[in-house]
């Protein structure tokens, strides 16, 4: 009985692509920056994530964790916004960010609402 149920699991998920989960996929080219587009319909939100080819590696000798540490400084306020400004603007469009900063790589990702994501991207277009 365990047999046929993995069978037919294994089929019935097979039968799927991710064309069946989402509208439309698209790779584009925007001057040398490899975008995917990848619509979805039936959930208005968006995620966008900013990948540097740039990790904790690249970090000079004596100053380990300094990539890091400017991710985790970008909501600590600029010249333009201070850090409660900025944290209650993106809170107020119930943003959800983050940061990654491994060995070969670095990546800053945020999403919210589809509806917002003109006032947001230019928050965070500030920030850097």
């Amino acid at each position: 009985m365990m047999i046929k149920f993995i069978l037919c699991f294994f089929i019935v998920f097979k039968c799927f692509s991710a064309s069946d989960f989402f509208d439309d996929i698209k790779k584009l080219d925007w001057s040398g920056i490899e975008v995917v587009w990848i619509e979805d319909k039936t959930v208005p939100t968006y995620s966008v994530q900013v990948y540097f080819a740039d990790g904790a590696m690249s970090d000079q000798k004596g100053r380990e964790g300094e990539t890091d540490l400017m991710f985790s400084s970008l909501f600590s306020g600029t010249n333009r916004f201070g850090q409660k400004e900025i944290h209650d603007n993106l809170e107020f469009f119930g943003v959800n960010f983050s940061t990654s900063v491994i060995h070969e790589y670095s990546i800053f990702s945020y999403s919210g609402l589809v509806k917002d994501i003109v006032p947001v991207t230019k928050k965070i277009c500030h920030l850097f």
